[in-house]
């Protein structure tokens, strides 16, 4: 099931489109482990049949669970699974396996080499899916933002779940910190010299073409031949109103109330671009020691993690989990501690269903409220 799985998330990537698909952020959980293995429809489906109208008592000492359920009044099941030799197992295969993955250009390249199988992506454009996909973003949202010191405050709730964050576009520079169904996006890029927008301002002599000047980070309003007021973007305040990836802005300036027409979306998406073909990467797993180094013009970052190490303490860690469970009418009931913190559940099986029912775009707009 596992290789068939990883074939399903790898084996994509080096034809995918470089652009998000809607009807997999539909796909709920339970299709796609269907999906990934047809064995798994009846097994999950009776799985949890069995578990509403079960009965049984559940253990965990040290991390290994251990128990019975009874199914019915003639069957019983045994129920046992060891945490921290499966997480063992996983630091063996961590010692085995080699790898690696490289960014150039926006341009991603990897392999993975389990002993078995050799798994590999080939030239996916990072760059460009990552840019429609926050284009995609943007255009979905349509709503009235306020602006304040030229920062957008978003807080929006859009058919794929919340979207919430800012984005600051003074000082020539484009700020992006949101959390969004598809994963968070915080980054700062340079806006390019073409990044410009003209709109026209209403006088009592006609109207004045003016400029919204991302590069320079000011609006440019013409008064004389040769000279321009320029109002920093990062001083005003007013509304943005955002829709199909168009924005208006309204500023309130000494000078009165402009309105710009501005495509946002185009903007996300090409400092989006900018960012990814503006860094490196490249990663190397060997041994259960992962080393990273990352550039970006004349900064380098190298990183080093001990993977297996890490696992170790995830094995230290389980190990000292305990808890004590009973099941019946449905109901998961009981206490679990790790360490000294003692933790009182109660949870219904059938909210498993409902979990493993939910889209992917619902499951990925709870994450940052869980975490």
């Amino acid at each position: 099931m596992l290789p068939n799985l990883l074939n399903v998330l790898l084996e994509p990537l080096t034809t995918a489109e470089s652009v998000p698909n809607q009807a997999f952020f539909d796909t709920s959980i339970f299709e796609l482990l269907v999906a990934s293995s047809s064995a798994t429809e009846p097994f999950g489906q009776n799985g949890i049949d069995t578990l509403t109208n079960a009965t049984g008592e559940l253990t965990i000492t040290a991390g290994v669970l251990d128990g019975m359920l009874t199914p019915a009044a003639d069957e019983s099941l045994p129920i046992a699974f060891d945490t921290p030799a499966a997480l063992a197992a996983v630091g063996d295969w961590l010692a085995d396996a080699s790898g690696n993955v490289s960014l150039v250009d926006g341009i991603v390249n990897a392999t993975l080499d389990t002993g078995d199988t050799l798994y590999e992506v080939t030239a996916f454009d990072l760059a460009t899916f990552a840019a429609n996909g926050l284009s995609f973003l943007v255009s979905e949202v349509d709503a009235d933002f306020p602006i304040v010191d030229g920062t957008v405050l978003i807080s929006e709730d859009t058919p794929w779940g919340m979207v919430e964050g800012a984005i600051a576009f003074g000082n020539g520079v484009l700020d992006l910190a949101v959390e969004s169904p598809a994963g968070a996006f915080d980054l700062a890029v340079p806006f390019s010299p073409d990044a410009q927008f003209p709109f026209a301002v209403p006088t009592p002599f006609g109207t004045v073409d003016a400029n919204v000047n991302f590069f320079t980070g000011n609006i440019e309003i013409p008064f004389l031949p040769g000279f321009d007021i320029e109002v920093p973007l990062n001083t005003l305040n007013g509304d943005l109103t955002l829709s199909d990836g168009d924005a208006a802005l309204t500023f309130d300036t000494v000078l009165g109330s402009f309105t710009a027409a501005v495509a946002l979306d185009e903007l996300v998406s090409d400092a989006a671009v900018d960012f990814l073909t503006g860094v490196t990467l490249d990663a190397q797993l060997l041994a259960g020691q992962l080393d990273v180094l990352t550039t970006s013009g004349t900064e380098a970052i190298a990183t080093s993690f001990d993977l297996i190490d890490l696992n170790n303490q995830a094995i230290e860690l389980v190990e000292q989990l305990d808890g004590e469970f009973t099941l019946g009418a449905g109901i998961l009931t009981g206490t679990a501690s790790l360490g000294a913190e003692v933790i009182a559940i109660e949870q219904s099986v059938a909210g498993l269903t409902d979990l493993l029912e939910l889209p992917l775009s619902q499951v990925f707009s709870s994450l940052p409220a869980l975490l």
